[in-house]
């Protein structure tokens, strides 16, 4: 029996092994950039990839890109590439975005989801650029793209 944060590293390895198919079948027509303030990165991928994803959505005022902060030992983050047809969205105050077949996901909510995960700065996948200062700090700069939302736990 795993515990919850076993089942999580094992779901995130799942997650990495299998993105090489995902990231290799894009092409620079396969992501889009929707909005400007905050950039919501958009796949049209038709492979869905099904391990756990679970995150607090976070704001970088500064890129004005959004992150996606998962649970673990330092925070760790990741760039949300969103289900096609995901539109950027301010409420009040707070960004995010309308994830279609859910509604709203904004900064500080936890969602749930399926997906897969990606090391963008080790393997980037040849055409597509995401823009400068939306992948985290750090060599990996880690990419989490989005097949489904599942749970939105609203703050």
């Amino acid at each position: 029996m795993h515990t919850g944060d076993q089942a999580r590293r094992y779901a995130w390895l799942v997650a990495l092994a299998a993105l090489p198919t995902l990231t290799t079948g894009c092409s620079s027509s396969g992501l889009s950039i929707e909005g400007k303030d905050p950039l919501a990165i958009v796949h049209r991928s038709s492979i869905s990839m099904t391990a756990i994803i679970m995150g607090t959505l976070r704001y970088d005022a500064e890129s004005k890109c959004l992150r996606l902060v998962m649970p673990g030992p330092g925070d760790p983050q990741a760039t949300p590439v969103w289900p096609d047809g995901t539109q950027p969205v301010i409420d009040g105050k707070r960004r995010g975005v309308d994830v279609p077949g859910m509604g709203p996901v904004l900064e500080g909510d936890k969602i749930t989801g399926g997906g897969g995960a990606s090391t963008w700065r080790k393997n980037p996948p040849a055409g597509i650029k995401i823009p400068d200062g939306c992948l985290p700090d750090g060599p990996d700069g880690t990419v989490m793209i989005i097949s489904k939302v599942t749970k939105v736990e609203r703050s």
